[in-house]
């Protein structure tokens, strides 16, 4: 969809406590958050440090932004790129629950800190214990970044829908478990 063949590493899934999400994050991060409702319902965060940030934007751009740091036309391609990773993720999570998820456009976010705690209070409350953080690096041909991906589903719908799944689809899936662990 970006036109840039990228290619993902992921050196880790974390289930985590929803109060450690925060102390997980060291240093400034830039990024996307979007809220997502169908089975499950909840809330998806794509973080960048700066420098992968201002490199994978500057990979998008057609041309050289004007000014120094990141731009309007860096934070717009950032949300494009938000876009395209949130879409993936949700609809392969929509594939395998068998489920519609539909999404919001990105809001780009460049306090991701404070936003995430916002997340955690605001929406999520007393009744969301954890959330998912994965880590990886992504490559294209011209430019390696590094991002993480914070979903953090609504967990009652979430157990709704794996518990749903039947083991007799397991042929229709694609993931190796040798592969996976």
């Amino acid at each position: 969809m970006s036109g840039v063949e990228t290619y993902a590493d992921v050196s880790g899934i974390s289930f985590t406590p929803i109060d450690d999400i925060t102390s997980h994050l060291d240093g400034s991060y830039v990024g996307t958050t979007v809220e997502f409702g169908g089975t499950p319902s909840g809330t998806l965060v794509i973080l960048f440090d700066e420098a992968s940030a201002t490199n994978i934007a500057e990979a998008l751009l057609p041309m050289e932004p004007d000014g120094d740091g990141l731009t309007d036309m860096h934070r717009s391609a950032i949300e494009e790129l938000g876009n395209v990773m949130t879409s993936g993720f949700i609809d392969g999570w929509a594939n395998v629950l068998q489920s519609s998820v539909e999404h919001t456009p990105p809001e780009y976010v460049d306090d991701m800190e404070m936003e995430l705690l916002q997340i955690v209070t605001d929406q999520l409350g007393p009744f969301q214990t954890h959330g998912f953080v994965i880590e990886s690096t992504m490559r294209t041909e011209a430019v390696d970044f590094e991002c993480e991906i914070l979903a953090v589903p609504n967990e009652e719908e979430l157990s709704t829908a794996l518990d749903s799944l039947l083991v007799e689809r397991k042929a229709e899936t694609s993931a190796d478990s040798d592969d996976l662990f």
